[in-house]
């Protein structure tokens, strides 16, 4: 899959020890929610006092190979660069811009 740019994002470089061949740079968009499952748009950005939420969005297309499994049954993947796995979620956006479900 491809990082995508996205409004609101701001990118958050490599790690110095790689090349641009190992890692690229990722647009992220970091705030804090009411809740854990809304997007950017219903989101305030900023501390807000009684947020329980904080969270950091990417953005990500997948390529014609990455269509090409997906549609034939082969599965999603997601790597953790840590020992330790922070709640998260994997979703898309309908055409209204709400997640499906």
């Amino acid at each position: 899959m491809l990082a995508q740019n996205f409004q609101g994002a701001r990118e958050i470089g490599k790690p110095k020890n790689m090349t641009d061949e190992e890692c690229g740079g990722l647009p992220i968009f970091q705030a804090y929610s009411e809740k854990p499952e809304e997007p950017p748009q219903f989101a305030a950005a900023g501390v807000i006092e009684g947020t329980q939420y904080p969270f950091t969005l990417t953005h990500w297309m997948p390529s014609k190979e990455d269509l090409d499994a997906l549609n034939s049954g082969r599965g999603l993947w997601v790597r953790f660069l840590s020992i330790t796995v922070y709640p998260m979620a994997v979703f898309t956006l309908d055409e209204a811009g709400q997640i499906n479900q």
